[in-house]
């Protein structure tokens, strides 16, 4: 697991970030086919886009036309094929406040874009990815290596023109792009049928982080790696899960892979008249509502937020949340479809890694709390600190083995509750 304010500085950082990416990938086509736009990317024009979406649309509209059209912007791209649909995928409208949604348009429009390169569009968004990792404090450096570092390590392995590279724990891709660089300084022109092999068939990586897996597609783009209608050149994925394929092999290998713990942390926001502030209203779980491996919603409150507690306070589907206040250690996974908000008295863990079963975490915590080595501190009422949490150690078998120890124990609970049921 991993200390809950690096979490929290890490996802608020991507977040932010992310609100702008959206917009910044809309293609910035007019309505009217017939009528010249301006480049946005050189590798962005020619965009079929989906009918009645584009960006003078987007721009015409205000309050909540502005954020309803916004919204189905999102839903819509993200079915779309190529790089498109890859960075809105399971997108979601964290600009609830029109007047901050069209603050964020009219800066974009703010930009002539066409009369900046490639290189200085790109140098940009790098710039802005640097400048937050060097805030240590925002955690970001679990995907953003020092620049400095990567480019030494590239002139040291020396790429060649014409090899495969790839990167298999990509984070915002700073390797891929100093090997573009590295290997450009090489040609003399990156013309034609070179510029084309630097562009789509060299580069190619995974990032197992969806939120980080878009800001390195958009960094990408930027730097003229991949096109928006075309195949994008990385995945988003567990590059420890599976034996890579014949076509996956490269030539090259340069990462900078992350070690850590195989946890995120963070807890929600306290009921106090003091933190009432925030203008988005949501329902929001308790205590009260999380029970072992089950919630009650008899009762259950609603909050406000501000858009980044939001970020920090919303449980997502098949994320595990634990009491850290009343019954400590009780826990539940939200398998529900929808999102949901949590009070501070419950923290949110989310696997770091595709090989964790939540359920067999679950059932680690509850055998723990059975043994009375899940117990909070304090006199009266106690709670359970997040340094307690992220201290707890289990073995953690392979995949195959966690989902059959999951099911052996679900088999078990379906027998005695059949016994109990027969009793009654």
């Amino acid at each position: 697991m991993e200390h809950s304010r690096r979490f929290d500085g890490r996802r608020r950082v991507q977040q932010r970030l992310l609100r702008a990416d959206y917009i910044l990938a809309f293609p910035q086509n007019d309505c009217d086919e017939n009528k010249k736009t301006d480049e946005f990317f050189r590798n962005f024009n020619d965009i079929p886009l989906p009918e009645g979406y584009c960006w003078d649309l987007l721009e015409s509209k205000s309050g909540e036309g502005l954020r309803n059209y916004y919204q189905e912007m999102l839903t819509t791209f993200a079915w779309q094929g190529g790089m498109l649909g890859e960075i809105y995928r399971n997108a979601q409208n964290k600009i609830q406040t029109p007047v901050h949604l069209r603050k964020v348009i009219d800066m974009i429009n703010g930009v002539k874009w066409n009369d900046l390169s490639e290189d200085v569009k790109g140098d940009i968004y790098e710039g802005l990815l640097e400048k937050i990792a060097q805030d240590t404090k925002s955690g970001a450096r679990q995907y953003f290596t020092p620049r400095a570092l990567i480019n030494v390590i590239v002139k040291c392995v020396n790429p060649q023109p014409g090899k495969k590279i790839t990167d298999p724990c990509c984070g915002s891709g700073g390797f891929l792009l100093s090997a573009k660089r590295f290997l450009s300084a090489k040609i003399s022109t990156a013309e034609g049928e070179t510029a084309d092999t630097l562009k789509n068939d060299t580069f190619f990586g995974n990032e197992i982080v969806p939120n980080t897996y878009r800001l390195c597609l958009m960094n990408l783009l930027l730097h003229g790696i991949g096109e928006m209608g075309g195949r994008s050149p990385i995945q988003c994925k567990d590059s420890l899960a599976s034996t890579p394929s014949a076509d996956e092999l490269s030539d090259y290998v340069l990462t900078n892979p992350p070690f850590g713990k195989k946890y995120n942390h963070t807890t929600g926001k306290a009921l106090k008249k003091s933190n009432s502030k925030g203008t988005l209203k949501k329902k929001n779980i308790t205590t009260s509502n999380l029970y072992w491996n089950s919630f009650d919603f008899s009762e259950v409150r609603s909050m406000y937020f501000t858009d980044y507690e939001l970020d920090k306070c919303t449980a997502t589907k098949g994320e595990l949340l634990v009491c850290n206040g009343g019954d400590v250690g009780r826990a539940a996974i939200w398998n529900y479809d929808y999102d949901i908000c949590i009070q501070n008295h419950i923290s949110k863990l989310r696997p770091k890694t595709s090989e964790i079963d939540n359920n067999f975490y679950l059932y680690v915590l509850w055998i723990k709390k059975i043994k009375g080595e899940l117990n909070g501190k304090g006199v009266g009422i106690t709670s359970l600190s997040a340094k307690d949490l992220l201290s707890i150690l289990i073995s953690l078998p392979p995949l195959s083995e966690q989902k059959l120890i999951v099911s052996e124990i679900e088999k078990w609970f379906g027998v005695l509750d059949s016994i109990s049921e027969a009793a009654e």
